[in-house]
């Protein structure tokens, strides 16, 4: 009678660390889907540092290309204050690279610049959806994803403000000849207005009026000053976006699948037997409270754990 209670024993614990074994594979299996979730959320997130990265380089660009249409122009001024005409055409090719240089600046810089802000815009949007999945499959608490949401929700904002003021910046220095008259001057908005002026109307072939042309290229110096205080505003809120951007892959870097646990309140100085899946006998200890202390004695693993007449299934991951 008594093989026949330990017999029973022994298959009833075979029988739970076979329940144990494929409740692992179960749980397993919706961990790898919670891991695959939150890690392409991580994947996206370093896709846009990386686009953040090229932002900032075409800004750099911009930067130093501007200057180059502003030192153009200031030589430009300095010829016409030396006094000799025989310099006309100096002062023209410095105004003819200015508008060269300028052109780039726009067609080829702000252009890349529309599209990475473009990128960085559409890759937002695929993390909040992300993010918002895994919200629902359990895998990021709501807290959590009250966070990283507002965080990128900031961020898109802030691009959206990038955007803005790059159209601005764009239209001080050309913005097209609607609402403009050519016999008017008052009517010039953009560097580009006052730089043909001077050019066509101003050190033309027929005459050169160099004081007047020094003063359209003033005034095309005062709009370039307003592009450039907009640009460091620019600078600024870049900055911020990718703040926000590290703060929420700091976050996402603190998530990941829920780690299972299983820990009993035990009475004072219970006994316990540790088995492996296997069936083998790893531990005997005496505990109160709970299981912690045996966990810390336990390798990386899943268990089965006799108290007395019950039987447990112990996850350590220390």
């Amino acid at each position: 009678m008594r093989g026949l209670k330990s017999l029973t024993f022994v298959l009833a614990l075979v029988g739970i660390a076979l329940g144990v074994a494929l409740m692992p594979a179960v749980s397993a299996k919706a961990d790898g889907t919670s891991i695959s979730l939150i890690q392409d959320i991580r994947d996206e997130i370093a896709i846009l540092e990386a686009d953040w990265v090229h932002v900032d380089e075409i800004l750099i660009d911009i930067d130093e290309e501007i200057n180059q249409v502003r030192i153009k122009i200031l030589h430009a001024m300095q010829t016409i204050d030396a006094g000799n005409s025989l310099l006309g055409t100096v002062v023209k090719q410095d105004i003819q690279a200015a508008i060269q240089e300028k052109e780039v600046i726009i067609t080829v810089k702000f252009e890349e610049l529309s599209d990475f802000l473009g990128f960085i815009d559409e890759g937002i949007g695929e993390i909040i959806g992300k993010v918002e999945a895994a919200m629902e499959e359990k895998k990021l608490n709501a807290a959590k994803e009250m966070k990283v949401k507002a965080l990128l929700l900031s961020q898109e904002k802030l691009v959206e403000f990038i955007t803005s003021d790059a159209n601005t910046m764009v239209a001080l220095l050309e913005d097209g000849d609607e609402g403009e008259d050519q016999d008017n001057p008052e009517t010039f908005d953009d560097v580009d207005d006052w730089l043909e002026f001077c050019l066509e109307n101003q050190i033309s072939d027929d005459f050169n009026d160099f004081q007047q042309c020094k003063e359209s290229l003033g005034r095309a110096l005062n709009i370039l000053d307003d592009f450039i205080s907009i640009k460091a505003t620019v600078f600024k809120k870049k900055k911020l976006a990718v703040k926000k951007l590290i703060n929420v892959k700091k976050l996402m870097l603190n998530s990941g699948p829920p780690r299972v646990r299983v820990v009993s309140t035990l009475g004072t100085n219970t006994a316990v037997q540790v088995y492996t899946l296997s069936g083998q006998l790893v531990l005997t200890d005496r505990v109160s409270g709970g299981l912690q202390s045996v966990k810390n004695k336990l390798a990386n693993g899943i268990y089965v754990v006799v108290i007395g007449n019950r039987v447990e299934r112990l996850v350590v991951l220390n």
